[in-house]
Parts: C-alpha cells; structure tokens; sequence
C-alpha cells in the first residue's frame, strides 16, 4: 500500500511538474531568440551613431570655415577680398552638400532608433510576462508538491 502511494507520488510529480516546468523553459528557449534580434538590432543602431559622426564633424568643420572666412571678409579689400569670397561661396556650397548629407544620415538613424526602441520595449514587455509567468508557475508547481507530499505523508500515517 505504501509503494503504491509513493509510486502514485511518483507519477504526479511527473505529471503536475514536469509538464510546465518543461513548457516554461520551451518558452525561455524562444525568448532567447528574440534576445538576439535585439542584440542585433542595437549593434545596427550603434554601428549607425557610430558612422553619422564623420558627417557630422564635416558639417560643423565647414560651420566653422564660414565663420571664420566671414569675420576674416570684414578686414579685407580688393583681391584679397574676392579671392576670400570665392573660398567662402565654396565652403557654402559644400556646406549645403554636407548638410543634405548629414540629415540623410541623421534621418536614417532617427528610424533606426525607433525600431530599436520598439523592439526594446516589446522585448521587456515579453520578459515581464515570462517573469510573470514563472513567478505563477513556481507558485502552482510548489503548491502541487506541497498537496502531493502531504497527501502521501496522511497515507503513509494511515499505514502505520
């Protein structure tokens, strides 16, 4: 009667623990994948910070040109004069071409951003559910234990 009971413990042990216990970590399996679409994805929206700054530098460098051609303008004449102004309406123009260039890339890092956020978001919102899930879990499969043991312990009382 005793090993029946404990084999029966046996059973319920598999069946009421195993099963979500084993669901669970099917679940923590598929959660690592997204992990790693996340990983990628931030490398991605690194590796494009990483690359809009030498647009960046450009444009600010040729910013700086500007000024200092303009405040230069102020003190000279003549030749001199034209000349620097020839210099200045080059530096204008490939300002303007290191500007359109400069919001292209900054454009394309603002979409990058906001997919990498959402797939952030997503991501933590699925490991607070996972979180939630296992917390909930443990709960039933301790409880399931704690019912399964107690009523082997009154049979294995009644025996003696």
């Amino acid at each position: 009667m005793q090993s029946a009971s404990h084999l029966s413990l046996a059973q319920e042990i598999r069946q009421d623990m195993e099963s979500p216990t084993a669901t669970l970590l099917e679940r923590r399996a598929y959660h690592d994948r997204d992990q790693a679409v996340v990983e990628r994805e931030l490398e991605a929206k690194n590796a494009r910070k990483e690359y809009i700054l030498p647009f960046r530098e450009e444009y600010e460098q040729a910013r700086i040109k500007i000024h200092s051609l303009a405040s230069a303008a102020a003190n000279l004449q003549g030749e001199e004069l034209e000349a620097l102004n020839f210099e200045l309406e080059n530096t204008q123009q490939e300002l303007q071409t290191t500007e359109r260039e400069f919001l292209v890339q900054a454009e394309t890092l603002s979409e990058t951003m906001k997919n990498w956020e959402v797939s952030w978001k997503s991501f933590c919102d699925k490991c607070q559910d996972l979180e939630e899930e296992r917390i909930g879990s443990m709960h039933q499969i301790t409880w399931a234990y704690t019912n399964a043991i107690a009523t082997v312990c009154v049979d294995d009382d009644e025996v003696s």
